[in-house]
């Protein structure tokens, strides 16, 4: 009998594993791979900050040969670090297939994201589109150390002001060149925006990267991976990897599916290859490692993440076809000993040999689902129908909805003369009281520079003498000097330079998040970044009327105003 019930076990797990994915889609991420989609299952210790593991010694240098990808390299080590941005419209990146090793990143709790490419053996002549900076994205700047390049960055009043951060806890303790490199206020003629079909703004800063080159990049901290020739020849066989950061418009969906011939796997972006808009080149890597940890927002704020790149967590590596789970860990805190590197270490504990060639990190929350193809079930895997399409719902998890009076009765008035008609004043819902809206972040001021509205999560930063132009809903941009403005999208605002005229940010539909926040509160208690309108600016820094969009790009009437702020950059 105990074996009767074994086998139909058996039979039922291998029903279920033939069965397609009934309530998940994942026809998004373009693969054709073979395979069972599948969850990966959970890690039992998600880690923390406390070190736990061996912690391997530097690796050294070695001569003629990249440390970042582990090929053939000679000549002066010049790291420029570049923010790209990930926005659907952003595409096609400009000379991402010269990076030597991309981080992808979320940015908001509805699942937007960003990228930081690494450029050392390579530099193409311009790299973008360039968008604003992230606190993380500076811990990874103090750990790699170059030049870190991007357009705009968040303020505001907490911890997540990156000037603050950096001025507080970098190196030099200074928010300047040639160490961090703001296109939006430092020679803005080396960020100038693109006029071809397929980019607008704000997703159209195209940096120039001989010029970044010719006025000097920072020291690298030159943290070499250890390399083998041999394939990995352990671990369970996957055709293709799927993170579905967000599945709701606009996408950020990427995937990976490998290629046997090449020995790479072959990048996707929510369904298409992944393409160097500069050369056409379809983009490939030796390495992909999906990286664990906590994932949090600062203030309560969807728009303002806290990502934990100290300590230990779990990261999930393929190479070579192969899956395996292992480790990484890097020995620092969150503001000292952050030039230590870190290290990923492979299921035994010992520091993973890196396939040669180019490495993509894929940073998710503990809670992210990531999904395999896989003609044999993975052990520990879940039904993929289990997964949750987005690494949050844009509705900080500490939010609660708030409560509402009952109306008191009241006497039944007597009856009075009619009165002359006025016009009807706006009455609330029956029983409802209206919340007072949500006040802005501070917007950041440079000398001499004109007031802008701030965006409801972002404060956008301005050029000196720039002019303020409507910020957009979630990351404001900033204005090179001498350029003309055009509209911010939804979802990133974008600031003014000096002299140039004032369009109207350019207007999305609001993109809707398809998971419940965990807390329990009801998404409308503070919806998505995405979806929140836009702020008056504080009584010292008046918001100044926003003009007509251009006869040539009208905003959608059925989308919504964008609003941004001006401390960050699109």
């Amino acid at each position: 009998m105990k074996k009767l019930i074994c086998t139909m076990l058996a039979l039922m797990t291998a029903l279920l594993l033939a069965l397609p994915a009934l309530a998940a889609d994942f026809s998004a991420s373009g693969l054709t791979a073979s395979g069972t989609a599948q969850q990966l299952g959970k890690a039992k210790d998600n880690g923390g900050k406390k070190i736990t593991v061996r912690v391997p010694a530097e690796n050294p240098v070695v001569d003629g040969e990249s440390p970042l990808t582990g090929e053939p390299f000679s000549g002066e080590a010049r790291l420029v670090l570049a923010n790209i941005d990930t926005h659907p419209r952003a595409l096609p990146h400009w000379g991402v297939a010269s990076a030597d090793l991309i981080y992808e990143l979320p940015i908001q709790a509805d699942g937007s994201t960003r990228s930081l490419a690494l450029f050392l053996t390579e530099h193409p002549d311009s790299v973008g589109p360039i968008r604003s900076a992230r606190v993380p994205m500076a811990s990874l700047r103090e750990m790699w150390g170059g030049t870190y390049c991007f357009y705009g960055y968040q303020g505001g009043r907490d911890s997540n002001n990156v000037k603050d951060w950096v001025t507080a806890n970098s190196a030099r303790r200074k928010f300047a060149a040639p160490e961090y490199l703001n296109g939006m206020t430092k020679n803005s003629q080396w960020f100038p925006r693109s006029s071809d079909q397929s980019h607008v703004a704000p997703y159209n800063v195209r940096m120039d990267m001989n010029a970044v080159l010719s006025g000097g990049v920072a020291e690298a901290n030159l943290h070499p991976f250890i390399f083998t020739d041999e394939a990995l020849d352990r671990g369970e066989d996957v055709n293709g990897v799927i993170i579905s950061y967000k599945q709701t418009s606009p996408a950020y969906v990427s995937a990976y599916q490998y290629n046997a011939a090449t020995g790479l796997y072959d990048r996707y972006r929510n369904g298409e290859p992944y393409i160097d808009g500069n050369t056409g080149e379809a983009c490939a890597y030796a390495n992909v490692i999906v990286l664990r940890t906590d994932i949090s927002w600062a203030s309560g704020n969807p728009s303002r993440p806290v990502i934990r790149l100290n300590g230990q967590g779990v990261c999930e590596i393929f190479q070579n076809g192969k899956y395996i789970r292992g480790t990484w860990v890097r020995d620092c805190t969150e503001t000292k000993n952050l030039k230590n590197r870190m290290v990923f270490l492979d299921e035994n504990g010992d520091e993973l040999p890196m396939q040669r060639g180019k490495t993509f990190i894929q940073i998710v929350d503990n809670g992210q689902p990531v999904v395999v193809l896989a003609d044999q079930r993975i052990e520990g895997s879940v039904e993929p129908q289990e997964q949750r399409l987005t690494i949050g719902t844009g509705v900080a998890k500490t939010s609660k909805p708030r409560a509402t009076r009952t109306p008191r009765p009241t006497a039944t008035p007597a009856p009075t003369a009619t009165p002359e008609p006025t016009q009807a004043p706006t009455e609330a819902p029956s029983g409802e009281i209206t919340p007072p809206p949500e006040k802005d972040e501070p917007e950041q001021k440079p000398e001499g520079g004109e007031s802008t509205p701030p965006e409801k999560d972002e404060p956008e930063q301005k050029p000196e003498g720039g002019e303020s132009t409507p910020p957009e809903k979630d990351e404001p941009e900033q204005k090179p000097e001498g350029s003309e403005s055009t509209p911010p999208e939804k979802d990133e605002p974008e600031q003014k330079p000096e002299g140039g005229g004032s369009t109207p940010p350019e207007q999305n539909p609001p993109a809707q998040s398809e998971s419940k926040p965990e807390s329990g509160a009801e998404a409308k208690s503070e919806p998505p970044a995405e979806t929140k309108a836009e702020q008056a600016a504080p009584a010292s820094e008046p918001a100044p009327a926003s003009e007509p969009a251009p006869a040539s790009e009208p905003a959608p009437a059925s989308e919504p105003a964008p609003a941004d702020s001006a401390a960050d950059e699109a």
